[in-house]
């Protein structure tokens, strides 16, 4: 005669049902993972465009009070006539997807920009222009500069 098994050993999980259990977690982590890696790209986006948009009202909140742009500086640089308009540590700050913000106020144009090194940024430039702009990196509000490397984005 067979004698029952406990009650607790009864309601054990078999070795397959909790290998099949981590089989669908893995299927279920493999689909989520890249959309949260997407997400933070996406992020760095729209965190660049955000600073450079924000740059631009404040210096054209200074255009408004003073009928001129301030004048030119190096990348990384803050442009030290925009104290009331612009705080000086959000534009030293490292920018997202550059290296350094860029006030340039030379031969008529004026504009915003994150400045490289190298051209190692300009596919994320790229998709900032196509997200916010016309993707077309020689026209538009956003266009890239290859000499110096930037992305620039245009001032009126």
């Amino acid at each position: 005669m067979k004698r029952p098994l406990p009650l607790a050993l009864g309601r054990a999980f078999t070795l397959v049902e909790i290998l099949i259990v981590i089989v669908i977690l893995g299927i279920v982590a493999a689909l989520v993972v890249p959309q949260f890696a997407s997400a933070t790209q996406d992020a760095g986006y729209r965190a660049a465009d955000s600073s450079l948009r924000g740059f631009e009202r404040a210096f054209i909140m200074y255009h408004a009070t003073h009928r001129a742009y301030p004048p030119d500086v190096n990348h990384g640089q803050y442009p030290s006539p925009m104290t009331g308009y612009l705080r000086q540590e959000d534009f030293v700050r490292r920018p997202p997807l550059g290296e350094a913000f860029d006030w340039n106020n030379w031969a008529g144009q004026v504009n915003i920009g994150i400045w490289a090194s190298d051209s190692s940024y300009q596919p994320e430039w790229l998709t900032i222009d196509s997200m916010f702009d016309d993707g077309i990196d020689s026209s538009g509000t956003y266009q890239i500069s290859t000499s110096p490397n930037a992305l620039i984005r245009l001032i009126d």
